[in-house]
């Protein structure tokens, strides 16, 4: 009864986290950080950038200052509009350089399903209206085969565009249960009599 409440826990955390950053369009591409001016208009503002699609990374609600991320094409409508801004151009490939990217994240998956290949199988579960793919990884003693005899258990990550925190905590699980496995009688006991999907 312990491990299923601690497990509950867990899912609850997880699906209650909703962090939005960076992660939109080509990951590779040149942004543009900068801080906006927003004035006395900050809720037009505000309600504009959204319209744009333009990712925030920071608000000062008090001196109307929104920090941001641009592509050249943002930029530029808000350099027409004449809006005031500082901005400075860079290439981004995560919000920063301690989360990763999708396809760090990806590149992870790959290689745990190589090193723990009898308890893990990684599996496309769909694709994302831009065209990526959607990946889950199966967690269990029993991999390739459902089993609708044990209890199935979801842990639910980066499922808005601009995440970062949610997949870092599913990496950490990831890791703990594989890495913890035939090592751990807890963890060895939760692969084993459960069927965990990430």
């Amino acid at each position: 009864m312990e491990r299923f409440h601690l497990m509950t826990g867990i899912i609850v955390l997880l699906l209650s986290l909703n962090i939005s950053v960076f992660a939109h369009g080509n990951s590779n591409s040149e942004k543009i950080e900068a801080t906006l001016y927003l004035g006395n208009n900050y809720s037009q503002g505000m309600q504009k950038l959204r319209q744009m699609e333009v990712d925030v990374a920071g608000v000062n609600i008090k001196k109307s200052l929104v920090d941001v991320l641009l592509n050249s094409r943002q930029y530029q409508a808000l350099k027409e509009m004449g809006v005031p801004m500082q901005a400075k151009m860079q290439t981004r490939s995560a919000p920063d350089s301690n989360y990763k990217t999708s396809e760090e994240i990806q590149d992870f998956l790959r290689d745990i399903e190589k090193r723990f290949p009898t308890i893990t199988a990684m599996v496309k579960i769909g694709q994302s209206v831009r065209g990526k793919d959607i990946w889950a990884i199966k967690i269990s003693d029993n991999v390739s085969r459902k089993e609708i005899d044990e209890p199935a258990i979801l842990f639910n990550s980066m499922h808005h565009a601009r995440e970062v925190m949610t997949p870092e905590v599913a990496i950490d699980i990831i890791e703990t249960l594989t890495s913890g496995y035939g090592k751990d009688q807890t963890i060895t006991n939760w692969v084993n009599h459960n069927e965990i999907w990430v």
